[in-house]
């Protein structure tokens, strides 16, 4: 089971908008950028 200090950390991630690969040239590029600040997010 998971404990209430990790289901709180998961509730916090965004959720990503785009998907994409690194095939898909700027929406790749786009990606990366909300997993960026989804991580930077969670950490703040």
């Amino acid at each position: 089971m998971v404990d209430e200090v990790t289901k709180k950390t998961l509730s916090n991630i965004p959720l990503l908008k785009t998907k994409a690969s690194p095939r898909d040239g700027e929406q790749w590029r786009q990606r990366l950028k909300e997993e960026l600040q989804a991580l930077i997010q969670v950490n703040l």
